[in-house]
């Protein structure tokens, strides 16, 4: 069970601070209310759900996202994915902990635009479309062609062979489990996802690293 029986969350956001309280109570609501199963619940960081809710107030980011992802990675390889696999933390502070690409409308345009200059893909598409030989003037279905094939093809193509990107969903593994920590994204440098986790994982699941072996943190939260 959660160490944890209430977490005073300061959050700063571009709207202003706020104060988000979390309780065992209110964290296993989230949970449900976004069907993750039961028996992943207690290993569910609060940060995680604090997270999940706090994007979706201010960047309309759905909890849904996540809680895909999740079902993903418990349901294991049997279960199809468009996103891109679990990558390790290859280095500290975050190694040994793991990301996941969760997908959301927001990065539909940016990997639109990945896929688009990907092997000069977009390149080829305007060529074929607008081939003079074809044809020496632009016509309405060459424009609605173009349209289809530089967002729905690309996205589609990217998506069939597993290589959508989003943001992250960090988690560890210990003892064949998954523990579900917070959200990330490209920018946030390492350093300050680990300062972000490291009281709650401490307090929360003090068997996990790298926080277990910060020594730093025992005046703040001892194991014992």
């Amino acid at each position: 069970m959660p160490k944890l029986r209430e977490l005073h969350l300061n959050i700063h956001t571009q709207f202003g601070d706020q104060v988000l309280v979390m309780d065992l109570d209110k964290a296993k609501s989230i949970a449900e209310h976004y069907f993750i199963a039961p028996d992943v619940h207690e290993r569910i960081c609060w940060l995680l759900l604090a997270d999940m809710s706090i994007n979706l107030d201010v960047n309309g980011i759905s909890p849904f996202s996540i809680s895909d992802q999740i079902r993903h990675l418990e349901s294991g390889v049997g279960r199809r994915s468009h996103m891109k696999k679990a990558t390790q933390f290859m280095r500290p502070p975050l190694y040994p902990l793991w990301h996941q690409h969760y997908f959301s409308a927001h990065f539909l345009a940016r990997n639109i635009y990945e896929e688009f200059k990907r092997g000069g893909s977009g390149e080829k598409i305007i060529k074929e479309i607008f081939d003079p030989q074809k044809s020496d003037v632009v016509t309405q279905e060459m424009i609605s062609e173009l349209s289809h094939r530089t967002t729905v093809e690309l996205f589609e193509r990217r998506a069939n062979e597993n290589r959508s990107t989003g943001e992250w969903l960090v988690f560890a593994e210990y003892d064949d489990k998954k523990y579900y920590l917070c959200m990330a994204t490209h920018a946030t440098p390492d350093q300050a996802i680990y300062e972000k986790l490291k009281l709650v994982c401490r307090m929360q699941f003090p068997f996990l690293e790298p926080f277990a072996s910060d020594r730093t943190l025992d005046s703040l939260c001892p194991l014992d």
